[in-house]
């Protein structure tokens, strides 16, 4: 091997190499002097003499020299071997008797017999430990994906983000309550809120609602009802400190400094009576010429607004001597009427003025002398006067007034449903029959109409076109935007952050306002219109079965885009589609019908839905009744789809900063099978609790689902499961679930209803009606008024039956009803007696377990003063 050595020893080394090779002995001499090279002080091993240190460094030049030049290495041996052979030859104790530390856990042996076993081929496992992975998802800024394939999901996006709002931070949290702001008479549904922002920076509201859609006035709980309308939504602007509205019959303007509402009359007065003009022959000696004359009157009211002009034609005979010519001018009014006559030349075409007269009573005017052609046509010439109408006002749809030219633009008109309208500057009311404009293509009926910078935009089905300018005589241009989509309907459009954002036919769609030609801000790349639903949420929106019900808001305090929609074929809205404009995320509302929005600028948001109005603000339940929230994660592979994993544990980090005590619920999704379930109980507070849940699932995909669950939260009132109603009063005493007393007279009927035998109730098995005096009330176990008296009468009615046992309500089988007058006020679970007929929805019956009122939570919260 030696020779071997010798033999392929490369060339001498270089003056640089000798230096490193001669640094790399001293260092490694010295290292192994210090390391291994026995103490001066002990004795040299028997039968070798001299130094040790001498011994070594020769030995090691010795042998340095026959082999190539290569770094001295350490040697295999380390200091805890070093030890243990030390150790060994001190104590004399054998290596075997040692004991050793085990390669394996009794966990990680269990997990390797029983995989290698039962489980062959499965990629984990102790032998496999370095292709083990952790799925750490902390951040969900990229919120709900429903295009997007499951295996695709970033780890920032959810496949569900039901009832929960997304932080900056990429946090999660449940979505604010809404509370019942204020409750209409039963029967009547809101169907448009509008608000009115006054100088003061206080504000009031204005609803449309009821089976006769009427117009009323909303300041904090006072209501006054204004206005019966002809439809459950109107056209509506501000100007001059007035409302108007159209309702596709009338024009109606609201005065707040009156708190009335008046009809917009035209302004095109009535000919006040009978109007005729002719020729009287008096045989004086002056003459005029012989032909036809045109005569025209044109009546002017106190106002100073036209009446439409009549015209006559008068013949002046050849033979007739001194001809002259007689007005009848007709004032009917009881008021001061001006009237402007008119007169041509024989057989002339333009007339001149002859007289103007002001009178309060029906006159005749006279031209005593007939005025000489020559001297006629010096006079002022008879010019049509403006023709203003509101019949067309009338009978649109939409109304937007145009700050720049402080024109009102009008569209929607049944009769010209592609026209777009517009008035006279600072004159709502003043609009020319001639004052319209059309699309040049066939773009179908206007769908909506909105102020974007300084233009009009018009929105038709599938295009967008746009008015700027002041005087449409001068300076106005009418173009088409360069886009194919519209929108479905005019309710989704809102002013949102530097732009315009509406819902078409193919996804939610923001518009730059560099499509109109501003002077904006605007990257490579940006688009003029983009669609932020696409492959986000298109696929949701695809499920919406009523478009043209859909209705949307700005939220500006949250800078979120919130849109009502329908997916379930009711045309009720029952979803909120939310686009938070800061992360570019959506998360989804649910089980929240919705008929109007409303957004103030003190950051409330207002939801209508029937006959309640509520507001968004606080709490985990909507207008009384729990809601439940839910998100689920994208499948997660774990490095290789193909492959099976085990699946250790899960963490999940929750924070309840509520009052009360509140339950999670965590579920792991193996293969699409539920393999794991746990519930976390949280305590109130601030601090952050880290739930641990062990599992040993064994999948290629897993995902996780954490909601509030069926089950209601410590603390919370018991969920309601249908449609029952308790209102008024007569009859029934109801003390924390138990029938305790009938305090009055009471009529059975029903065929074989409840059956109530000194005093004690049996089974009812079909319809049933109790009736008779005594009030229903409902109270909470900690204060039991006494029981008032009769104040109406009251009947239960529900199919399948009410089943009351030994005085105590169980449940009920089908939809049932409590009605009467004046007794029960049920407020955030608690029951008081009530003044006024008050109603309550809930399910199946009043509650899972009859009418069971014992949890105290809140009693009739304030309401913010807006």
């Amino acid at each position: 091997m030696d020779k071997e050595r010798r033999t392929n020893r490369q060339e001498p080394p270089t003056s640089s190499q000798q230096n490193e090779r001669e640094q790399a002995e001293l260092e490694f001499e010295k290292r192994y002097l210090e390391e291994y090279i026995p103490r001066e002080d002990m004795p040299a091993p028997p039968g070798e003499k001299g130094n040790p240190e001498e011994r070594f460094i020769e030995a090691y030049l010795e042998e340095y020299q026959e082999r190539e030049f290569r770094p001295p290495q350490r040697p295999e041996r380390t200091p805890e071997d070093a030890f243990q052979s030390s150790y060994l030859e001190e104590t004399n104790i054998p290596e075997t008797e040692i004991p050793q530390r085990p390669e394996h856990t009794p966990e990680e042996e269990f997990d390797r017999r029983y995989l290698s076993q039962y489980h062959e081929g499965a990629s984990f496992g102790p032998e496999a430990r370095e292709r083990q992975q952790k799925h750490v998802s902390y951040d969900f800024r990229g919120g709900l994906n429903t295009d997007t394939a499951l295996d695709h999901i970033t780890p920032t996006e959810l496949r569900q983000a039901d009832n929960v709002v997304l932080t900056e931070r990429g946090c999660i949290s449940k979505r604010k309550g809404i509370y019942e702001y204020y409750s209409l008479p039963t029967g009547n549904r809101v169907t448009q809120m509008i608000p009115w922002p006054l100088d003061n920076n206080k504000f009031f509201f204005v609803t449309v609602y009821g089976g006769i859609p009427k117009l009323c006035l909303q300041r904090g709980d006072n209501h006054k009802e204004l206005q019966n309308i002809n439809r459950g939504y109107v056209g509506s602007f501000f100007s001059q400190n007035k409302m108007y509205f159209i309702d596709g019959q009338e024009f109606y303007e609201y005065d707040d400094q009156t708190e009335s509402v008046s009809v917009v009359t035209s302004h095109i007065p009535n000919v006040p009576g009978a109007t005729n003009v002719w020729v009287h022959y008096s045989g004086a000696s002056h003459t005029t010429t012989p032909g036809i004359y045109k005569c025209i009157v044109v009546y002017e009211n106190e106002a100073g607004a036209l009446s439409a002009p009549k015209e006559f034609e008068v013949e002046v005979e050849p033979d007739g001597e001194g001809p002259r010519f007689y007005y009848n001018l007709a004032n009917n009014t009881g008021e001061e009427m001006k009237a402007h006559c008119y007169r041509s030349m024989a057989d002339g075409d333009i007339c001149y003025k002859v007289t103007t007269q002001t009178f309060t009573e029906s006159i005749v005017f006279v031209e005593s002398i007939s005025i000489a052609d020559q001297l006629l046509s010096e006079r002022e010439e008879y010019q049509p006067p403006p023709i203003y109408t509101l019949d067309i006002i009338r009978r649109c749809k939409y109304a937007v007034r145009h700050p720049k030219s402080y024109r009102v633009f009008y569209a929607g008109d049944e009769q010209d449903p592609s026209a777009l309208y517009y008035s006279e500057p600072n004159a709502p009311d003043y609009m020319l029959e001639t004052a319209r404009i059309y699309p040049p293509t066939g773009d179908g009926a206007v769908k909506g109409l909105k102020v974007f910078m300084d233009a009009i935009l018009v929105f038709y089905s599938h295009s967008i076109w746009a008015w700027k300018g002041i005087d449409p005589e001068l300076d106005a241009s009418w173009e088409k935007l360069p886009t194919s989509e519209g929108t479905v309907s005019d309710r989704t459009i809102q002013l949102s952050a530097d732009s315009l954002t509406m819902l078409g036919h193919g996804g939610i769609y923001a518009m730059n306002p560099n499509i109109i030609g501003q002077a904006f801000k605007f990257e490579a790349g940006e688009s003029l219109i983009k669609n932020i639903a696409k492959d986000k949420v298109t696929a949701e929106l695809r499920r919406i079965t009523n478009p043209e019900n859909t209705l949307s808001i700005w939220d500006g305090k949250n800078q979120r885009y919130m849109l009502a929609y329908c997916d379930d074929k009711t045309g009720r809205n029952n979803k909120i589609l939310v686009f938070d404009w800061a992360l570019g995320a959506f998360t989804r509302f649910t089980k929240i019908e919705t008929d109007a929005f409303m957004y103030l600028p003190n950051g409330h948001v207002f939801i209508s839905s029937g006959n309640k109005i509520g507001l968004m603000k606080e709490g985990e339940r909507d207008w009384g009744k729990y809601y439940r929230f839910r998100i689920r994660t994208g499948r997660f592979s774990l490095n290789a789809p193909f492959h099976n994993k085990k699946i250790d544990r899960i963490y999940v980090a929750l924070q309840n900063p509520q009052e009360i005590g509140y339950e999670m619920y965590v579920y792991l999704i193996v293969d699409d099978t539920l393999a794991e379930q746990k519930t976390i109980r949280l305590d109130p507070g601030p601090s952050s609790f880290i739930a641990r849940i062990n599992t040993h699932s064994i999948g290629a995909r897993a995902e996780v689902i954490i909601d509030d669950g069926e089950e209601v939260p410590s603390g919370i009132p018991e969920d309601f499961k249908g449609l029952a109603t308790i209102s008024g009063g007569g009859g029934v005493t109801v003390i924390d679930g138990e029938a305790t007393a009938f305090d009055s007279a009471i009529t059975l009927s029903g065929g074989g209803g409840v059956e109530i035998v000194d005093g004690e109730a049996g089974v009812g098995t079909i319809d049933v009606e109790i009736s008779g005096g005594g009030s229903v009330a409902v109270y909470d176990e900690a204060n039991i008024p006494e029981p008032k008296e009769a104040t109406a009468t009251a009947s239960i009615s529900g199919g399948g039956g009410v089943e009351i046992v030994d005085g105590v309500v169980l449940n009920v089988t089908a939809t049932a009803s409590i009605s009467g007058g004046g007794g029960v006020e049920i407020v955030d679970g608690v029951g008081v007696l009530g003044l006024a007929e008050v109603g309550v929805s809930g399910g199946g019956g009043v509650a899972v377990e009859g009418i069971k009122v014992t949890w105290g939570y809140g009693i009739n919260p304030p309401k913010p003063q807006l």
